[in-house]
């Protein structure tokens, strides 16, 4: 076993007449932003291993991971690799053909999952990975005009709410939008984004949004009427919690 001081990480290699690679052990990393590489150079000048797999419990307990990036090479992930990361909002997947997982891999699968434009949603979820949020191509960012923030992806479109600066009583969240004409269909409204916001009183949700994220209207106490669309499927938890003005949905 060998130490990438850089990376805080303990890797296991594996040497063959065929190939060189490395099995990422253990990792200690207090970074809320881990990028795993898709190859290490363990020793000064020595030669360089293909980060093939994370072994089992990895990354296990680790609260400060919040935005993950795994690289093409990994061909495997071990049980509870990522269990306990209560915190990991974002997973961008370099991998084209997923490999299977356990459900044991992530604690939740509330995270927001990115896939390369050339992956499908089917093949991630045929493996075991049952993220609510599966979003394909690049994953960008942007902030329109009327102060809502959005995610999305440069490959099937769709989009994520993220952060609004509104003080309106009455409030849309739109369906879809357009960007330097092409449009894009917001599907899903992020973790937290309305919670404590103490101006809202009137919220329509719009057709194509599927999820809902955890407290998204958490202790929304002036809330008192939401529409909702009939394209709706998940509520997260604790999204309308605290929201005792509530008389109409």
């Amino acid at each position: 076993k060998n130490s990438d001081e850089a990376f805080d990480s303990m890797y296991e290699i594996e040497h063959t007449l065929l190939r060189r690679s490395a099995v990422l052990v253990k990792s200690a990393t207090a970074s809320a932003d881990v990028t795993i590489p898709s190859s290490v150079e363990l020793e000064e000048g020595g030669a360089k291993y293909n980060v093939t797999s994370i072994a089992e419990s990895a990354f296990s307990s680790n609260t400060k991971l919040v935005n993950l990036t795994i690289p093409e090479t990994i061909g495997t992930i071990g049980d509870n690799a990522f269990n306990g990361c209560s915190n990991l909002a974002v997973i961008v997947s370099n991998i084209v053909k997923p490999c299977k997982i356990a459900s044991n891999v992530f604690s939740d699968y509330s995270a927001t999952l990115y896939i390369p434009a050339n992956s499908t949603v089917k093949d991630y979820s045929d493996n075991g990975w049952n993220f609510t949020n599966i979003f394909v191509g690049e994953r960008k960012e942007v902030t329109l005009d009327d102060g809502m923030t959005f995610v999305y992806s440069t490959g099937d479109k769709k989009a994520m709410l993220t952060k609004v600066n509104s003080t309106d009583k009455d409030f849309t969240v739109p369906g879809s939008f357009k960007l330097e004409d092409v449009d894009y269909k917001v599907t899903a409204i992020g973790k937290n984004v309305f919670k404590d916001n103490k101006k809202i009183v009137n919220l329509t949700i719009s057709e194509n949004i599927v999820n809902i994220g955890a407290g998204a209207y958490l202790n929304c106490t002036t809330l008192k009427k939401v529409e909702l669309p009939s394209t709706l499927d998940k509520i997260g938890d604790n999204a309308f919690d605290g929201c005792t003005a509530i008389a109409y949905i």
